[in-house]
């Protein structure tokens, strides 16, 4: 079973017309881990002409979490984002279903003690 992917955060694309940041995801996508909507693996060529894109406006991502076949990000908006294998649910979404696209956490109230 593959397992590798690959990861790259840029301030700006190549062109420098994109002021967020980018996330480029390459590899194996067994699970879907790479984001791109399909389980396919996903060549580093292919990845560089098509990066994430979080959120209903383009966020900056700003931590990024990998297990072997899921990913989480933080967006600089203080959203979070999973994507890939949830079979033991460590997407946090509620269910235990593969996503291969990006999906929001939604967090409960948070409490204080």
């Amino acid at each position: 079973m593959k397992k590798n992917f690959q990861l790259l955060l840029s301030s700006h694309c190549p062109k420098g017309t994109f002021n967020g940041g980018l996330l480029i995801v390459w590899g194996c996508g067994e699970f879907g881990q790479h984001g791109h909507g399909h389980s396919e693996d996903v060549p580093i060529g292919d990845a560089l002409g098509c990066p994430l894109w979080l959120g209903e406006v383009d966020r900056m991502v700003v931590e990024v979490a990998c297990g072997s076949s899921h990913t989480m990000v933080l967006t600089d908006d203080n959203k979070i984002y999973s994507w890939g294998n949830s079979n033991s649910g460590q997407l946090g979404v509620g269910t235990t279903e593969t996503s291969p696209h990006p999906r929001p956490l939604h967090l409960g109230s948070v409490v204080r003690y």
